[in-house]
């Protein structure tokens, strides 16, 4: 299962919340409401902590965001490994 619910976050943001796990096509399906979100030139806020798992391809999307236009909220410790993000 896969879930991602965009919910407006102030007047210049997005939280997008990820649940479930970041594999195959949902991979495809948040890199495309990521950039139609960016292309409103909203700033994305990414509420992780509903994501269980992501595969390589998953980790890479989400690394790349949080690189170049995107806040990270919420990631588990195991999720927070995976990105290479300390831990709170």
């Amino acid at each position: 299962m896969f879930r991602i619910t965009s919910q407006p976050n102030g007047p210049q943001e997005t939280r997008l919340v990820i649940e479930g796990r970041l594999v195959g096509d949902a991979v495809d399906e948040l890199r495309r409401i990521a950039r139609e979100t960016s292309a409103e030139r909203r700033r994305i806020a990414l509420d992780l902590a509903g994501l269980r798992y992501a595969d390589a391809a998953g980790i890479a999307l989400l690394r790349e965001l949080i690189a170049n236009l995107a806040e990270l909220q919420r990631a588990s410790a195991f999720v927070s490994a995976l990105l290479g993000e300390p831990t709170p």
